[in-house]
């Protein structure tokens, strides 16, 4: 979580609101209300400092460091020696509206726009949960919280192509959208192979950021 429950900083939730963000051409609306079905859209969050990757180096077994990049989340890994030279973790923050479907987890979908890979760069998407809230968290922290903390989101193989990507959410992931209503949820975006060279960038902001499509019946 990147605020707790009951300290969301009213500075913070200013720095990342959404504000008239468009939706890319052919892509779901949200919004959508067709009889007691509710069709809405959790956006990425405007503040570019909350989307981006964060890079491991291993400069020998007994030495590191890492560095914060933003807004292109971008995962993959590089070899040198049997080290880590970079191991790249993305993380994306998304702003999810409020909404309550009557005790039922919603249908979730992830879409993103995968702007550029090599090799195959399979994705694993999880929440992390660990980091309760965003000023302050160290680039390490932030590196082991998007490898390590659970639960996990949506997983993607399909990475040979670039363009639009549809991932079905795990139902852990559809809880953990459902518990973040009118919150945040900072996920984060891993390859978790060892083939040195590969990697993949999802475009961080803009009309082809990511976004998730949720969907509940709101007459239960």
């Amino acid at each position: 979580m990147i605020v707790t429950r009951t300290l969301l900083a009213l500075g913070m939730v200013a720095a990342v609101v959404l504000v008239g963000c468009k939706q890319p051409v052919g892509m779901p609306n949200r919004n959508i209300h067709a009889a007691s079905t509710v069709v809405d859209t959790c956006f990425v969050a405007t503040d570019t400092a909350l989307s981006g990757h964060v890079d491991w180096y291993q400069t020998g077994l007994m030495s590191e460091y890492y560095t914060r990049s933003i807004p292109l989340i971008k995962r993959g890994y590089v070899d040198s020696a049997g080290l880590q030279h970079p191991r790249m973790n993305g993380f994306c923050t998304f702003e999810v509206p409020y909404f309550d479907p009557g005790g039922n987890i919603p249908e979730c979908t992830l879409h993103y726009y995968q702007s550029a890979h090599n090799g195959s760069a399979d994705l694993r998407v999880n929440h992390a949960s660990s980091i309760e809230y965003w000023p302050g968290v160290t680039d390490g922290t932030l590196f082991w919280a998007t490898w390590n903390d659970e639960p996990i989101i949506a997983t993607d193989a399909a990475q040979s192509r670039d363009g639009w990507h549809t991932v079905l959410l795990t139902e852990e992931g559809c809880g953990a959208v459902l518990e973040r209503a009118g919150s945040f949820l900072l996920t984060g975006w891993t390859y978790r192979g060892n083939v040195s060279g590969t990697y993949a960038d999802v475009i961080g902001t803009g009309a082809n950021a990511p976004f998730i499509v949720f969907v509940y019946d709101a007459s239960k």
